[in-house]
């Protein structure tokens, strides 16, 4: 509200105080319209829920009655150069009817005022000044996950300073995000305030520097704790060419600070150079070296990397690689040290019929000694992709549960461990599971911290052998590949834990074939490793087809899967088998006009894991136009079973939307 008062007062002062001799030639008025959009919308939605758990049956309905008037237009203040923008408004009322067996049934009614605006000040001159406000209701679809609605609340203001020198950029930003319909519903209210400016020399010189400073405060009602955060950052980045056609060198330089206050603080700071020079067309050299320090209340890390690689291009067919890698990580209590040396050939040949043929294969030697006065090490900033179906596995073993934190991948947000996911530990082996009601979206990336532990003396060496090849025909319309990874750990003295050690044989085996419309193919892996050992068959067909304006498309994977007992990994003793099987169809077609109808299946099938269901989602929708008049139509519905429950949730949405000419003036 404050915001909005003071662009206010500053639209006024500035009709008030600004003139330019340029101007007063043209007519002028005070707010000039255009390009107006306005609809009256009629919206019903339902929504059914449904749980059945031993012999206690769940149901609940809501009836969702929506009348809302929208207005849209650009618009421009005494001067198009002085103020222009564009704003939309919706505001209307609601009804809600609501019946339930585990809560109260009744009735809700209330009032909807959604807006979005945007402008700027002095567009064509050196200092334009950019605010914008918007407050608006969106529900978020997510793909075998509850949907929920979010609420998003944002305010700011850029200004940016033009010039040939050093062009800058200032920012604010408010937002607030309320969500409606999780297993923890939270308001996360964020302030960020960020700068940078930029300056160029020639072609030679390109240089950044910027500030970021977030604070973030997400509150989960009484349920749970407030969550803080304060996030400071500084960074500056200068890149460096020099070349002669056509070689190329450059020269990459950063430096990054960032302070994170939380339930830990912590503190990075990032140092790295990266240089790449050609001394020729065939031969590259490149030199790399990072120094990293991450510091908290109780523990520390301060790591410096050296990489150093040499690669030479024979006849644009073959490659040849030769790599060292050192890196030495200093500890609150103790030390960590790799040294490898990695060496590799990569060969491409065209073959006739636009078929290709590659061949690649490397050779690593390492040696890594750690010497920990303590039995604990510390990981922060872990990037985890969040599959919903899959295994999101952290990268160390004997992993201390109790101290694991993820958070957003901008480290803004701390999700709520049983809520947000879950923490499924079996062996030496740690994955991250998705709840039902998480705030976290499939396929999302996610940071996490924690301590594992460790041998606190170790010396051994590591010996990798990697080979590919992939084998194209006929314009890649049949694709042969496979890949294979050995990795040998040995120890070098006598005090060294064998079973601490990590070696690891694994090779896979696919066939792609693609036709026309459809592509279909299997792959067969091995994986035996230390603590896992396990062999898949995965089989998918695929059908895409456009019928000038109709679309079809076909999907079906089925993935088989065998776990061997190692004595390590395995949740029970023994082996077993897991069946993931995915189906999906998707058809559109066009009718008369405007009108367009679809439908949507998908079947997801889990057996012999963890977690067993049977998952079934139908989506049908319906868009007609004729004329002003517009109608919409959808409705889901999804099943649920599990082995101890059944679920389901089914949606339907019903619109109405009458467009509506607006002018002002005569036509």
């Amino acid at each position: 509200m404050r915001l909005l008062q003071a662009t206010a007062f500053l639209v006024m002062a500035l009709l008030v105080l600004y003139a330019c001799p340029a101007w007063s030639a043209e007519p002028k008025v005070l707010l000039h319209l255009s390009e107006f959009r306005n609809w009256l919308q009629l919206d019903y939605e339902r929504h059914g829920r449904f749980s059945a758990r031993s012999g206690d049956d769940l149901e609940s309905t809501d009836h969702l009655f929506t009348e809302s008037f929208h207005t849209s237009a650009a618009y421009s203040i005494y001067d198009p150069r002085l103020l222009n923008g564009y704003f939309d408004i919706d505001f209307g009322l609601n009804q809600n009817i609501y019946d339930s067996t585990y809560q109260e049934s009744g009735t809700d009614q209330g009032t909807i005022l959604e807006y979005s605006i945007d402008g700027t000040f002095f567009e064509h001159r050196p200092y334009p000044v950019r605010f914008f406000s918007s407050d608006e209701e969106r529900e978020v679809q997510r793909l075998f996950s509850k949907n929920y609605e979010l609420h998003v609340r944002e305010h700011g203001l850029a200004l940016a300073l033009k010039n040939r020198f050093v062009p800058t950029n200032f920012r604010y930003l408010y937002r607030e995000r309320e969500t409606d319909g999780l297993q923890l519903d939270r308001v996360q209210t964020t302030n960020t305030y960020t700068f940078d400016a930029l300056h160029l020399y020639k072609d030679i010189s390109h240089s950044e520097v910027s500030f970021y400073h977030s604070d973030d405060d997400t509150d989960f009602g009484p349920t749970e704790p407030e969550d803080t955060s304060r996030i400071t950052e500084y960074q500056f980045r200068n890149t460096m060419r020099w070349s002669n056609y056509p070689t190329l060198n450059q020269l990459v330089s950063v430096y990054r600070y960032r302070d994170e206050t939380n339930d830990v603080s912590l503190s990075f700071k990032d140092w790295s150079e990266s240089l790449l020079l050609q001394p020729g067309r065939a031969l590259k050299i490149g030199f790399n070296y990072d120094n990293t320090s991450i510091s908290s209340d109780q523990l520390s890390r301060h790591e410096h990397k050296e990489h150093i690689w040499i690669e030479h291009k024979l006849y644009e067919s073959l490659t040849s690689r030769l790599r060292f890698l050192n890196r030495k990580a200093d500890y609150t209590a103790g030390m960590y040290k790799d040294v490898r040396g990695i060496a590799g050939l990569s060969y491409q040949k065209k073959l006739p019929r636009t078929s290709l043929l590659s061949l690649g294969y490397s050779y690593t030697r390492g040696r890594t000694d750690r010497d920990y006065e303590l039995r604990q090490g510390a990981v922060f900033d872990e990037r985890v992709t969040m599959e919903l179906v899959g295994q999101n596995l952290l990268q160390n073993l004997d992993i201390l549960i109790e101290t694991i934190v993820v958070k957003n991948q901008d480290r803004t947000e701390t999700y709520v461990e049983n809520i947000d996911y879950t923490v499924l530990q079996y062996g030496r082996q740690t994955e991250l599971l998705l709840t039902a009601g998480s705030q976290i979206d499939p396929d999302a990336v996610v940071s996490v911290d924690y301590l594992y532990s460790v041998d606190p003396g170790v010396r051994f060496s590591t010996t990798v052998h990697e080979a590919s090849s992939s084998l194209s025909l006929l314009s890649n319309r049949y694709r042969i590949y496979a890949y294979m990874v050995s990795t040998d750990q040995e120890p070098l003295s006598d005090s060294t834990d064998e079973d601490r050690l990590y070696d690891l044989f694994t090779y896979t085996v696919g066939l792609v074939n693609t036709r026309r419309f459809a592509t279909y193919g299997g792959e067969f892996v091995h994986y035996d490793s230390t603590t896992e050992k396990r062999q898949y068959v995965e089989l998918f067909w695929r059908y895409r087809r456009y019928f000038r304006r109709n679309y079809l498309w076909l999907s079906f994977r089925d993935r088989y899967v065998k776990y061997d007992d190692t004595g390590i990994s395995e949740v029970t003793d023994g082996s077993r088998t897991e069946n993931q099987f995915f189906a999906g169809l998707s058809v559109r077609r066009r009718f008369f006009g405007r009108t367009m109808g679809g439908a949507g299946l998908e079947y997801l099938d889990i057996q012999g894991s963890i977690n067993d269901r049977d998952e079934l989602k139908l989506n049908l929708h319906f868009d007609m136009r004729v004329g002003r008049l517009e109608l919409r139509f959808q409705a889901e519905k999804n099943w649920e079973w599990w082995e101890n429950r059944r679920q389901s949730e089914s949606r339907v949405f019903l619109t109405l939307r009458r467009y509506f000419d607006f002018r002002i003036g005569n036509r």
